[in-house]
């Protein structure tokens, strides 16, 4: 009777140990596979490359939007990619009647835009290994506010 139970008890625990080792092999993997696709589009690299551009045109306002969802709509600081959308299309206008280009005040935003977006992007990649999550989410934010009290000053 007792060698029942000490064989029924190393077969249990032998399971439990198959399905906890399977369980992280899938995290780890979907982690992986995750991040291995977000390196391979370079659009980290693109994204940076606009956010030190000196002259901000209607091709770089587009090429913004174009890293965002383009179904997003404007609702204040909740959502950055209804922000961004905001943002380029309402500068679009404001390129057409500077010369193809953004005056400084707003290529100024556009860059910082461009870098919460990066900030925001970063958070999301490195939440899942234990990085100061709270600490960096609190600095986007305050990345985001401090873009949308500058802008809301530029359009009124």
């Amino acid at each position: 009777m007792k060698s029942v139970d000490v064989n029924f008890w190393n077969i249990s625990m032998g399971l439990v140990g198959s399905i906890i080792g399977a369980i992280f092999s899938f995290l780890g993997s979907t982690i992986v596979f995750k991040g291995k696709i977000h390196e391979e589009s370079g659009w980290r690299e693109k994204l940076l490359k606009l956010s030190y551009s000196e002259l901000i045109s209607k091709k770089k306002l587009i090429q913004l939007q174009s890293f965002v969802n383009p179904l997003a709509q404007f609702d204040g600081l909740k959502n950055l990619d209804g922000l961004i959308n905001k943002f380029c299309q309402d500068e679009q206008a404001v390129v057409k009647k500077y010369g193809g280009y953004l005056p400084d005040k707003e290529a100024e935003q556009f860059r910082l835009l461009c870098r919460a977006l990066l900030k925001h992007d970063w958070i999301n990649q490195t939440k899942f290994f234990g990085f100061k999550w709270y600490k960096q989410h609190k600095l986007a934010k305050q990345l985001t506010q401090k873009f949308f009290k500058d802008w809301t000053v530029i359009v009124k």
